[in-house]
């Protein structure tokens, strides 16, 4: 461990693993034996770090010049066995960020600038790569594989053997083979805490998407007139929103095949 380094109270750090001088860890992380930290990188309080994970080092992308760039974890998350998370790139604004509260199973794989939020669940081998966004409790099934520059929304489910390369709206369950939304994650909408009127409108809303015969844009179009007349479910105006501004970066959302 280099003497630079800050390690806070209560922190624990097994055999063989190695801390750098720009590493700042909070109170009562562990980690265990045969961990890399390099680079700069920021880790709060509290977290589990398994063997042979290694955080921060030099990102995968042969853009990256070289200059200083982050890491930042937050505080109360797992990462088991063989976990890599890579910083930022100055093309991606020099950071990577993860949340609070997050499980990344073994073998999962953080590319260089990605957004992960918070009670987010990353399940055996799946790699997310550059750019990627996960909002808030997002689950990514077994061997899932996320393409660049994909936004996962809140609560969606991304099922085992997925190959994501399109933006998945909020509170949608993607299953595999062929990759496709399926149905309304009802488990999502639960951990969410949300009520029976707001499953029930999400439901509608996701008919409204992926099951009329109306084109996509006029869909949208129609969901927000239920938006409008339900101003108090504030999933609804996620949802809504989530599909406004993929359209505005132009990423093209995920469908269902009839």
């Amino acid at each position: 461990m280099d003497k630079k380094a800050h390690l806070g109270e209560r922190v624990t750090v097994g055999p063989l693993s190695y801390i750098g001088a720009d590493v700042h860890i909070g109170d009562g992380t562990r980690i265990a034996a045969h961990v890399t930290i390099d680079g700069d990188v920021r880790i709060g309080q509290d977290n589990e770090i398994h063997p042979q994970v290694v955080l921060g080092g030099t990102p995968i992308d042969y853009k990256y010049k070289g200059n200083r760039t982050k890491l930042e974890i937050g505080d109360r998350n797992i990462l088991r066995e063989q976990v890599t998370v890579h910083p930022g790139t100055e093309v991606g604004g020099g950071i990577t960020r993860i949340g609070n509260d997050n499980l990344l199973s073994v073998g999962s794989h953080i590319g260089h600038d990605c957004q992960l939020g918070n009670d987010i669940r990353m399940i055996f081998g799946s790699p997310l790569a550059g750019h990627v966004i996960v909002e808030d409790g997002a689950v990514i099934g077994v061997h899932s594989k996320i393409a660049p520059f994909v936004h996962i929304g809140s609560y969606s489910y991304c099922g085992p053997s997925t190959h994501i390369y399109h933006d998945v709206p909020p509170y949608q369950r993607v299953v595999a083979p062929p990759t496709r939304i399926l149905d309304t994650n009802v488990t999502g909408i639960e951990r969410a805490g949300l009520d029976s009127e707001a499953l029930t409108l999400l439901k509608q809303a996701h008919s409204l998407l992926y099951r009329d015969d109306s084109l996509f844009k006029d869909a949208i179009d129609t969901l927000q007139q239920l938006v409008a007349a339900h101003p108090h479910q504030l999933c609804l105006n996620n949802l809504y929103s989530f599909l406004i501004k993929s359209a505005e970066k132009g990423r093209p959302i995920m469908r269902t095949r009839r």
